[in-house]
């Protein structure tokens, strides 16, 4: 098999290796070779750090329901687990996995769609972000959000955990205000 491009048939190996979930690949060695890796890896080095991974795993549901994708797959947090957990209780998603495949792990999420006028249609019809790193909304006892008239929700932190809007209410507590879901 001749090679016409050498750094293309890197590139396709490095990308079918990441695909497959394998943490080395070989690649033919050669001076242009070394060059592009020595780049790669001093791109990788200073990746930019997440600011608000909260927003990233809003966007990633939403991403994925306009795709049509049947599941997300989301680095893990204590609270990315406590809100999928809120999202399946309220049938937002259909099952709610935790893969501990490193030292983060990894939440996957399985979407729920159903059918409407033949069209294939994500039950989150909408997720948005509210309290953000430079503006932190919260709400008291008293003025928590009803989302679409009561047919969403506002998922809260609360100093008794990740809970809805109605939970806080009937417990009359209030919280930050994460986000919203309809």
């Amino acid at each position: 098999m001749s090679m016409t491009d050498p750094i293309a048939d890197m590139l396709t190996r490095i990308r079918n290796g990441i695909q497959a979930g394998q943490r080395k690949v070989d690649v033919p060695k050669s001076n242009t070779k070394l060059a592009v890796a020595k780049v790669l890896q001093e791109q990788e080095s200073r990746a930019m750090s997440m600011t608000d991974p909260i927003a990233d795993m809003l966007t990633r549901i939403r991403n994925a329901i306009q795709a049509g994708h049947r599941r997300v797959e989301i680095p893990a947090s204590n609270q990315k687990k406590a809100m999928a957990e809120l999202l399946l209780k309220q049938g937002y998603v259909d099952k709610v996995e935790v893969l501990e495949d490193n030292s983060q792990g990894t939440l996957r999420l399985f979407l729920k769609y159903y059918s409407r006028e033949g069209k294939r249609t994500g039950v989150i019809e909408g997720i948005r972000r509210v309290s953000r790193p430079g503006r932190r909304v919260f709400a008291g006892k008293d003025n928590i959000p009803k989302v679409c008239g009561g047919y969403g929700i506002s998922i809260l932190s609360t100093n008794q955990g990740i809970l809805t809007g109605h939970q806080c209410r009937m417990r009359g507590i209030g919280g930050e205000v994460l986000c919203e879901v309809w």
